[in-house]
C-alpha cells in the first residue's frame, strides 16, 4: 500500500454526503480525507476480527505489505527493462 493517491469515485445518498461534509468541517478536514479515514478503519477492524488481531499488529502488516509493494515494483520494472533490452539487443 503506497501513499500515492489517485482519484476514485463512488456513489452515495444526499443524506450520507451531507455528513461526511459536515464531520469533515467540523474536523477542519477535506471530505476525501473523512471517507479515506473511515474506510481504513473499517479495513483494519474486518483484518483484526477476522485474524484476531491487535491495532498495533494490523499496523505492522500494513508495513510490510508496503515494503512488499516496493520490492515487486521494483521486480515489474526490472523484468521491463530486460524486455526492453532483449527486444532492442
Amino acid at each position: 500500500m503506497s501513499n500515492n493517491k489517485r482519484t476514485r469515485s463512488f456513489r452515495c445518498s444526499d443524506t450520507l454526503w451531507t455528513l461526511i461534509a459536515k464531520t469533515a468541517d467540523d474536523a477542519g478536514k477535506k471530505p476525501s480525507e473523512v471517507v479515506t479515514e473511515a474506510l481504513a478503519a473499517h479495513c483494519g477492524d474486518l483484518i483484526r476480527k477476522d485474524r484476531q488481531l491487535t491495532g498495533q499488529q494490523v499496523t505492522s502488516l500494513v508495513i510490510k505489505l508496503e515494503k512488499m509493494e516496493a520490492e515487486l515494483l521494483k521486480m515489474k520494472d526490472a523484468i521491463g527493462n530486460e524486455r526492453k533490452n532483449q527486444n532492442t539487443g
